[in-house]
């Protein structure tokens, strides 16, 4: 299987964390951070599938790297 790896963005709103994936303009959101990035994870792997000039018809297995900001505070932090 072939592994894509995508950039994540995730800001928290009034009362979700929305995450995007800017490469494919895909955007999700959970209550937590760690389901905004699962969510995200399906979507992507939705848009891979129905878009095959950008990816396989396969579902592909997705690694993000996540950005998270915390607008509030200004606090960026990065995961590999």
């Amino acid at each position: 299987m072939i592994k894509l790896s995508f950039g994540a963005t995730i800001e928290k709103d009034e009362k979700f964390f929305v995450a995007k994936c800017n490469e494919l303009e895909v955007t999700s959101q959970g209550k937590t951070i760690e389901e905004a990035l699962e969510n995200l994870k399906d979507a992507v792997s939705l848009y891979l599938e129905e878009n095959p000039e950008d990816g396989s018809l396969l579902r592909k297995a997705v690694d993000l790297p996540t950005r998270v900001i915390v607008p509030e505070t200004n606090v960026v932090a990065q995961t590999a």
